[in-house]
C-alpha cells in the first residue's frame, strides 16, 4: 500500500464535469500525503504547510504553536499523471490520467468501474 498524496480536481474543461470536487490519490508525485489541486487554468498547485512545535508538558509529543498554510504551484511536471478514487458514494471507483506539458493540462483520459 504505502504513503500517497491527494489531488483535488477543479472545474477544468478537459475533466468531464462528474468529477469536477473530487479529491483521489496518487502515487506519482512525492508521496508525503500532501495536497495537490489542478486549478482551473490547467495547472497544478502543492499546498506547502508549515507548522512551528512547541513543547507541551501536558502531552508526550508537544502541540503544534503555529501552523501557515500556502500555495506553490508545481511548474516542472511533464507527462502523465495518474489518480484514483471513488465517488458517487463509493459505488464506483474512477482513474483519471492526466496529461501535463511545460506544467499545463493538456489531455485527460478517463476509466470508470462499478463497485
Amino acid at each position: 500500500m504505502g504513503l500517497y498524496d491527494y489531488v483535488r480536481i477543479t472545474k477544468h474543461p478537459l475533466v468531464p464535469k462528474k468529477y469536477h470536487g473530487l479529491t483521489l490519490q496518487t502515487k506519482k508525485l512525492g508521496r508525503d500525503m500532501d495536497m495537490y489541486e489542478l486549478r482551473e487554468d490547467g495547472t497544478l498547485w502543492h499546498e506547502l504547510v508549515l507548522r512551528r512545535w512547541e513543547s507541551d508538558p501536558s502531552t508526550i509529543w508537544g502541540g503544534p504553536k503555529e501552523t501557515s498554510r500556502k500555495w506553490l504551484p508545481k511548474t516542472d511536471l511533464d507527462g502523465d499523471l495518474e489518480v484514483h478514487g471513488t465517488y458517487e458514494m463509493d459505488k464506483s471507483w474512477v482513474s483519471l490520467t492526466l496529461v501535463f506539458l511545460d506544467g499545463i493540462l493538456v489531455k485527460v483520459s478517463t476509466e470508470e468501474k462499478v463497485l
